[in-house]
Formats: C-alpha cells, sequence, structure tokens
C-alpha cells in the first residue's frame, strides 16, 4: 500500500486538490475498483497537468496488482 499511497499523493501535490474531498463512497470507488482519479498531461498547448511521465509514474504507482506496482528503488 505504501507506493499505492505515493501514488495518490504525488496527484494530491500535482493538483493540489484532495482526491476524495471526504466523499467516503467516493473513496471506496476508487481504491476498491480500478477507478482511479483523473490525471490531465500536459500537451504542447497547454501547461495543465503533469508531463508524460508523471503520469505514467503515478498510474504505474495506482496499478490494481501490487506486484505491478515499482518499487521505491524504481521510483527514485
Amino acid at each position: 500500500m505504501d507506493v499505492y499511497s505515493f501514488g495518490v499523493i504525488m496527484w494530491e501535490l500535482f493538483f493540489e486538490t484532495v482526491p476524495f474531498d471526504g466523499d467516503l463512497p467516493a473513496c471506496i470507488k476508487y481504491v476498491a475498483s480500478e477507478d482511479r482519479p483523473k490525471i490531465k498531461i500536459q500537451t504542447q498547448d497547454s501547461e495543465d497537468g503533469v508531463t508524460k511521465p508523471i503520469a505514467q509514474l503515478i498510474t504505474k504507482c495506482w496499478a490494481s496488482d501490487p506486484s505491478e506496482r515499482p518499487a521505491f528503488s524504481l521510483i527514485l
């Protein structure tokens, strides 16, 4: 769960918001299912969002199968 939580914290830092905003049903939906908060990726036209490598890292941290999540040594 540490890597999953790290992915959530990264999302919070980059998007400056709380992913579930105290909404327990939404939290359960995201954590228990494979649904995750949306990640906006920067484009040439807009710097809103995160770079593609950061989005990929967050997504890998959230993998539903814990064995597919990267180790912290790889994240570093």
